[in-house]
């Protein structure tokens, strides 16, 4: 499967995509332009949309395709807790999900070019970045609360990764070298709750949220205020992350360069074996007073 950011606008409650433009040279892989030549073989009516390229994650399970003219469309409909974190500006793009059947490549001394002739749609997702663009969206306020936890290199911990197969996961030194943010949920996904900025130390990775003002948000200050402990766990991407082979179940999954899907924060009654529980932080000016004009996406 290959994946390509695209155009993408939001407007009461919905993504719309523009998939393809036909004729447009657009950017493609290692470096080469790509130029659709033909819509998808066949145009399905309808694709799922998910979030961060997440297949257990979907947002629409129907989003409704169309053909207009030379560009490929496509409608989303896109749940409350992710339009918070559009809002919020950390959800700003989308991705097409494809297969290519047939392409040709005519090689240049500047960016080679890549001729799509023959592909087959498979889905959309919505991602942290993708094609500029667009229309502007209001600003979901903030809570003016904030959580900061750490995970620890080479420290054994309670697994929580779907389909992991194992009981207890451990983060080798350096495995987190390459990440930079991802999404806070509560449930695992059932509720985007804000951003999670990961930042690689010498002992592991520091996690700082800041919470948006919704329900599953809420809960979690308080839950903290009432003496309750929070923890801050990483959902593991087992397909990007490299990981020992060995998953069977009662063993320990290591992981040498980990990807995350998300960070889910949780209060766990007994603790979590090899993991400290978050922190909470009130800002001393409420940041629901601040507003800004989002631009999400392009027609």
């Amino acid at each position: 499967m290959e994946r390509r950011p695209v155009e993408v606008r939001y407007e009461e409650g919905r993504a719309l995509l523009t998939l393809v433009r036909l004729g447009r040279e657009g950017q493609g892989p290692n470096g080469l332009r790509e130029v659709f030549t033909a819509q998808p073989n066949p145009v399905p009516p309808t694709i799922p949309v998910n979030l961060q390229h997440d297949g257990a994650v979907i947002l629409d399970h129907a989003a409704v395709v169309a053909v207009r003219g030379d560009v490929l469309e496509a409608t989303a409909r896109i749940p409350e807790g992710v339009r918070d974190l559009v809002r919020l500006g950390r959800l700003e793009g989308a991705s097409v999900e494809m297969r290519v059947r047939r392409d040709e490549v005519t090689p240049s001394y500047g960016a080679s070019v890549r001729r799509i002739l023959d592909w087959e749609l498979l889905g959309a997702s919505i991602v942290h970045r993708g094609a500029a663009g667009g229309s502007g969206v209001e600003l979901r306020r903030a809570l003016g609360a904030s959580l900061s936890g750490f995970v620890g290199y080479n420290i054994a911990m309670d697994c929580s990764c779907p389909g992991g197969g194992c009981d207890e996961i451990l983060f080798e030194t350096g495995a987190f070298a390459d990440l930079s943010e991802a999404l806070a949920t509560v449930g695992k996904m059932h509720q985007v709750v804000g951003r999670a900025v990961l930042s690689p130390t010498a002992g592991g990775l520091a996690i700082a949220v800041e919470l948006i003002d919704v329900a599953g948000a809420q809960t979690l200050v308080e839950l903290i205020d009432s003496d309750v402990d929070v923890y801050a766990r990483p959902l593991l991407n087992l397909e990007e992350s490299d990981t020992s082979e060995e998953r069977a179940r009662g063993g320990t999954l290591r992981v040498k360069r980990a990807a995350f899907d998300a960070v889910l924060i949780k209060a766990v009654a007994g603790g979590v074996s090899g993991l400290a529980p978050v922190k909470l932080a009130r800002s001393g000016r409420a940041l629901s007073q601040r507003r800004r004009l989002l631009i999400a996406g392009a027609a």
